[in-house]
C-alpha cells in the first residue's frame, strides 16, 4: 500500500480486504502473524520503531475481538538487533544525554557499533515487562525477526517450557529477519524462566527476558468463563 502517506503528527485509518491466502494454512495453528512497516525510509523508520504486527485468525475461530478461540493468552516478541545510529531520534539524545554533544560523531564506526542494541521488543538483558500466564493456560507466541537487520538470524529459546510449532515439540525456534513464526504452548512448570536468543553472542549483549508462569487456577476457576489475555510486548493491530 504506497498511497495515501501519513502526516507528522496526522492519523489516518486503513481498511484492509483479509483474502484467504493472508490467513493460517493448512498445517498452520488457528492464527498468524505479518509484519507491516514504513516504505518511505525503510532504514531510518524501522530503526526509530514504524513497524508492528498483524494477527490474523482463521475464519470462524476468532473472537468478538478476533483473538483466537482455542488460546487464552498471546504474546508477540520481535527480536532485534536495532541500530540507534540510524535513528531519526539519534542527534535529540546526543543533545540531551551526551556530555560534549559537540564532539558526537554519528558516522564513526566505533560509534555506530556501540550502538547496536540487540533486545527482544525494545528491553535488554531482563528489563522488560513480564509475560505472565498460568500452569495449563493455552499459550499462543508469536515470534518475529525485526526488519531492521537483513543478516542475523534469531533462534528463540524458551526455558522450563515445551513448545509446539510447525507439528514438532520444541523449546527453540529459528527466524530469519522480517519473518514471523507461531509456537503454542501449554506451561506445566511454575517459576520465573528465561528465555532468550541462543546465539551466545546475541544474548551475552542482551537479547534475553523472562517470563512468569503461575500454579493452575482453582478448579471453580478453571470452569469459569475465560477473558484472552491482553495483549503484550508489541504493538499488534487485528
Amino acid at each position: 500500500m504506497m498511497e495515501g502517506g501519513v502526516p507528522p503528527h496526522g492519523t489516518r485509518v486503513y481498511t484492509y480486504a483479509v483474502p484467504d491466502r493472508a490467513g493460517p494454512g493448512p498445517a498452520d495453528p488457528s492464527s498468524v502473524a505479518w509484519m507491516y512497516h514504513s516504505h518511505v525510509d525503510e532504514e531510518h523508520d524501522v530503526a526509530s520503531g514504524l513497524m508492528g504486527t498483524i494477527i490474523v485468525t482463521r475464519k470462524g475461530m476468532a473472537r468478538a475481538d478476533g483473538s483466537p478461540k482455542d488460546v487464552e493468552r498471546e504474546f508477540v516478541t520481535m527480536y532485534g538487533i536495532n541500530s540507534e545510529s540510524d535513528s531519526w531520534y539519534i542527534m535529540d539524545n546526543v543533545k540531551k544525554f551526551a556530555r560534549e554533544p559537540d564532539k558526537a560523531d554519528p558516522k564513526r564506526r566505533g560509534w555506530i557499533n556501540d550502538n547496536l542494541r540487540f533486545d527482544i521488543n525494545g528491553y535488554a538483558f531482563g528489563n522488560m515487562p513480564m509475560p505472565t500466564m498460568r500452569v495449563g493456560d493455552r499459550v499462543r507466541w508469536y515470534a518475529m525477526g525485526d526488519a531492521d537487520n537483513d543478516f542475523e538470524n534469531h533462534t528463540p529459546h524458551w526455558h522450563g517450557q515445551s513448545l509446539l510449532s510447525m507439528g514438532m515439540r520444541t523449546d527453540t525456534l529459528s527466524i530469519q529477519p522480517a519473518s514471523m513464526q507461531t509456537a503454542d504452548m501449554i506451561p506445566d512448570n511454575p517459576g520465573v524462566w528465561l528465555f532468550h536468543c541462543h546465539f551466545p553472542g546475541h544474548q551475552s549483549s542482551g537479547m534475553v527476558e523472562l517470563f512468569k508462569v503461575l500454579p493452575a487456577r482453582s478448579t471453580a476457576a478453571k470452569h469459569a468463563p475465560k477473558k484472552p489475555a491482553p495483549m503484550a510486548m508489541a504493538a499488534m493491530h487485528r
